[in-house]
This record gives C-alpha cells, structure tokens and sequence, in this order.
C-alpha cells in the first residue's frame, strides 16, 4: 500500500512539473508575440515572416495559434488577451474578439480601447508571420501545407486591413475587415483546427 501511495505520489509530481513547463513554454511564446509583434501592420510581409522565423522555431504550430485563446490565468494553451488588463476588452480573446467584432462592431463601452485593438492587429500580423515559417502536420486535404501558407499570408493582409480600420475609427469598416479575417481563419480551421 505504501509503494502505490509513493507511486500515486510520484505521479501527481510529474503531471504537475509537464504543467508548469507547459505553461512557462507557453509565457515564453507571449513574451516573444510582445518582441515582434508591435507595429507589424505596418510593415511588408517579408520582414514580418523574415522577423519572426526565430519565434517559429521555438514553438509549435499549435502554441502559436494558441495564442489567440481567451487569456484565462488557469489556461495552459497561452492566450494572451486583448489589452493590457484583463476583462477590459471582451470578449478577452483575440480570436474570440475579432468573431465579435465580425458581428457587433466596436460596442461604445469599448471606443477608448481601439488602441488595444491596434495591438491585437499586430499581433495578428505577427502570429501570421510564424505560422508562415512553421509547417503543420501532414493533412490530406492540405498534403503539401499550401492552403496553411496561404492561410498565413492571407491572415496578415487581413489584419493590415483590421489595422487600417481601426485607425479609420469607422465602426462598420472595422465590421467588415474582421468579418474577412475570420473567414480566412476559417478557410484554415476546415483543416487545421486542433
């Protein structure tokens, strides 16, 4: 009974030291999302991918895109959250924003965070330039990964579109460039969606 116990213990110590790497793995992937991501819509498509290709060599394919979660602190997957404080923006997500702003717009509670909502563009744009220079796993309706780069490069124009938006503070252009960047994440779900 005592050997099951230390085994039972041992084990419990070792799910829990796989969890806290994971979620220090996934602290790291937002902290380098924060190196490359500021003012990437504003820049080419080849200095972001060319400017990220050390972030998609650290990490998976699915920690990068995992990234867009909803930012909850138990969350292991990593979302990083919309704004620097959480909650302010919601929902607190950026994937999950940019489906809400497909269909709501920028809700007047929230007009005073469209700065928060730049950065989320650039962030966009940066995930878009890692997931370039990543390959995902083999799918057979994407065998040589062309809708995945597509996807990417797609992504990234799209979220230089959001950004122009946003800047535009016109609610319905920002309506309509995230209603086209969600059907470009959507184009890549169909096949990559974990």
């Amino acid at each position: 009974m005592k050997t099951f116990l230390l085994g039972l213990v041992g084990v419990f110590l070792v799910v829990l030291l796989v969890k806290v790497e994971v979620r220090a793995a996934d602290d790291d992937a937002a902290k380098d999302l924060d190196k490359v991501a500021p003012g990437a819509t504003g820049k080419k498509w080849d200095a972001v991918v060319q400017g990220t290709a050390a972030q998609a060599k650290k990490y998976e394919p699915e920690q990068v895109m995992h990234l867009m979660a909803k930012r909850n602190p138990a969350n292991t997957k990593g979302g990083v959250g919309v704004g620097a404080k959480p909650g302010v923006v919601e929902p607190d997500g950026i994937e999950a924003k940019v489906i809400n702003l497909a269909s709501k717009g920028v809700p007047d509670n929230e007009k005073e965070y469209l700065g928060d909502l730049k950065k989320m563009a650039d962030q966009i744009a940066a995930i878009a330039g890692i997931t370039m220079n990543q390959t995902p796993e083999k799918k057979a309706k994407d065998p040589g990964a062309a809708i995945w780069k597509k996807s990417s490069a797609d992504m990234f124009d799209r979220a230089q579109d959001l950004a122009k938006a946003i800047d535009s503070k016109d609610n319905a252009k920002i309506k309509a460039a995230s209603k086209s960047l969600d059907g470009t994440c959507k184009t890549c779900h169909d096949i990559y969606r974990p």
